[in-house]
């Protein structure tokens, strides 16, 4: 086939091409070895492109870090906002030094990088086997490693997000000194920091001053590689807490290990946070018992838990003003789950609520109830057992039935093939309805991203075609 946009002058070519982003030119160089070589060597095509994790869905032009690299070097350093994506299976230990070098001499402001041991393939989009030995283990860290000496050279950040794909600690001793890191004078809007410890990068309080200002905050830990979280650890919150001026929204993802300590020694503590509007808290405890820790969020309007034994802290964060609400598990005892559920009838005001099968028949059915008096118009419902289905459809006909009670407008079921068959039901009372049957792709990824923060290309064994 005649090929006429490689026989058309440079300037006409670049000026056709730079309607293209990033993630686009990544796959166009693929047509031909003549549109590789003008698309690569075309520094006018290499601008400043903006990213959206939410709108990127091409998991073969995530894995075009050289394009980064050529951006770099082509704009002299001046990028504002990078994306880069470190896969190990492709990279050498010194070959993502050289590519990181780059960045220390950059004013990027907006920085965002993935560091997964596994790979994307890029003609089936499947994931590889992830590599758990000893070497691989060793690799991630090392990269890491790399990754955070590289951050800490970076005197501009605003918005800094860090993923790996599985739980890594570093040592920073080797790093020079803190308080003299570039990285100190930084006052951050937005952090993200997924299976990296937080003192990876934030080692003495001098530096907790770097989250002072921030908006935006995610934490995601599954434990430390021996899969325990010490004791030093356990109020994340005091971290978190600087930031409690300015903080909007919060996730908090972590492992608990109670079972060393002498909780009669833990001081309780209270955190206030007067701006925040979203929060997403997940403690797994190793020993269920409490550690007495509370927050106060006037504002809250959207509000997923789950955690079992921090039921005080959960308690009291249902308030009067949440709008969105998920309630992942409830206390084991009665007296702690009645407290929980007789605070969850004043939330008045709650229009989307989110029910998965981690909760019983019988919750979900006291849940409709002391949800009665809400104004409900979204539910979403997360592979439930058909007699959990029956206690949701019953509330929506009694909704539908009773004047004083909004109808719900729209609904979101998942279901395993071969269960219950509910959505020609739901669509006949429901005004929208959002159907999937599981293992369902597409729904994995807005469930994983809804739950856990993580866009679907910087997942390991969690997502699989």
């Amino acid at each position: 086939m005649f090929d006429v946009i490689s026989k058309l002058p440079n300037e006409l070519f670049a000026q056709i091409f730079s309607f293209f982003n990033v993630f686009e030119l990544a796959k166009l160089e693929q047509v031909s070895k003549s549109w590789h070589t003008m698309i690569r060597k075309n520094p006018t095509l290499w601008k400043d492109d903006g990213f959206d994790g939410q709108k990127v869905f091409d998991v073969c032009a995530l894995q075009h870090e050289g394009k980064y690299k050529a951006m770099l070097e082509k704009s002299h350093g001046k990028l504002h906002r990078i994306f880069l994506p470190v896969y190990l299976s492709f990279k050498t230990q010194e070959e993502i030094e050289h590519l990181l070098n780059h960045l220390i001499k950059s004013e990027v402001q907006d920085l965002w990088i993935v560091i997964r041991v596994n790979s994307t393939c890029p003609d089936h989009h499947r994931h590889t086997e992830t590599d758990w030995t000893p070497k691989g283990r060793y690799q991630l860290r090392e990269a890491v490693k790399t990754v955070i000496r590289t951050v800490v050279q970076c005197d501009k950040l605003k918005h800094l997000r860090l993923v790996a794909g599985d739980r890594v600690y570093v040592n920073i001793q080797d790093f020079g000194e803190p308080s003299k890191w570039p990285f100190a004078i930084n006052r951050l809007r937005k952090l993200a920091l997924h299976n990296i410890n937080y003192d990876s990068l934030f080692p003495c309080e001098e530096l907790y001053q770097c989250i002072s200002e921030v908006e935006d905050i995610e934490f995601r830990s599954t434990g430390r590689p021996d899969n325990v979280i010490d004791d030093e650890r356990k109020d994340i919150w005091r971290f978190i807490s600087t930031a409690k001026a300015s903080l909007k929204r919060c996730r908090v993802r972590y492992t608990m290990d109670n079972r060393n300590s002498n909780l009669a020694t833990f001081t309780p503590a209270t955190y206030a946070f007067p701006q925040m509007e979203q929060l997403y808290l997940s403690i797994c405890e190793m020993q269920r018992t409490s550690t007495m820790q509370y927050l106060k969020c006037p504002r809250l309007k959207v509000l997923h838990a789950y955690t079992v034994s921090q039921h005080k802290m959960v308690e009291q964060l249902l308030c009067n003003s949440l709008e969105e609400l998920h309630i992942g598990l409830l206390p084991d005892e009665e007296q702690d789950r009645k407290s929980v559920l007789d605070k969850m009838e004043r939330c008045t005001k709650v229009k989307k609520w989110i029910i998965k099968n981690s909760l019983g028949n019988a919750d979900i059915e006291e849940m409709c109830v002391r949800l009665q008096r809400s104004p409900l118009e979204e539910v979403i419902l997360n592979d439930l057992s058909p007699d959990s289905i029956l206690k949701v459809k019953k509330m929506i006909n009694d909704r539908l039935s009773g004047g004083s009670f909004t109808k719900i407008q729209k609904a979101t079921i998942s279901i395993r093939k071969g269960g219950p068959k509910e959505n020609e039901w739901l669509k006949k009372h429901v005004p929208k309805v959002d159907a999937y049957i599981l293992p369902d792709r597409i729904h994995q990824r807005d469930a994983l991203f809804r739950e856990q923060g993580l866009h679907y290309f910087e997942l390991a064994e969690l997502l699989r075609s």
